[in-house]
C-alpha cells in the first residue's frame, strides 16, 4: 500500500495504492511498472488503510488506485468505501482501474453507486 498526494495543483487529492502496482495486465506504457513496491505494500491490509484513512482531513478527495486497485476484490473495495463514508468525508471516493473487469464488477460499480465514483 502506498498514499501519495503529488499534485501540487491539487493537493486536497489524495491516491491509496491499495495493494501497490500490483495489476492484471502488463501495458507498455504503464507509468507503474518501472516502480518497486515490496509485498508488504503490495498486498491489501483492512486496517492499515483504516488507520490511514482516519488521519486523512474530511475534505479530501480520496482516489483508490494501484496497480489494480479491484484485485483487492468487491467485497474489501465495499468496506473501505463504507468506512470513508461513516467517517463522513465531504467526497465520494473513486475508484480508478484498468477496465478489464467482469459482469460482476459493472453490477458492483452499479449498486454501490452513492457511495463510490468511477
Amino acid at each position: 500500500m502506498e498514499v501519495c498526494s503529488q499534485n501540487l495543483n491539487d493537493p486536497r487529492t489524495v491516491l491509496l495504492k491499495v495493494n501497490g502496482n500490483k495489476c492484471n495486465m502488463s501495458c507498455e506504457y504503464c507509468s507503474e511498472l518501472p516502480k518497486k513496491f515490496s509485498d508488504e505494500q503490495c498486498s491489501f491490509d483492512f486496517d492499515k488503510l483504516c488507520a490511514l484513512i482516519e488521519r486523512l482531513p474530511r475534505d479530501v478527495d480520496i482516489i483508490l488506485h494501484g496497480g489494480e486497485p479491484s484485485l483487492i476484490g468487491n467485497e474489501n473495495v465495499k468496506k473501505i468505501v463504507q468506512f470513508i463514508h461513516e467517517k463522513g468525508f465531504l467526497y465520494k471516493p473513486s475508484l480508478q482501474t484498468n477496465g478489464f473487469l467482469s459482469d460482476e464488477w459493472v453490477d458492483f460499480f452499479v449498486e454501490n453507486r452513492n457511495l463510490l465514483k468511477l
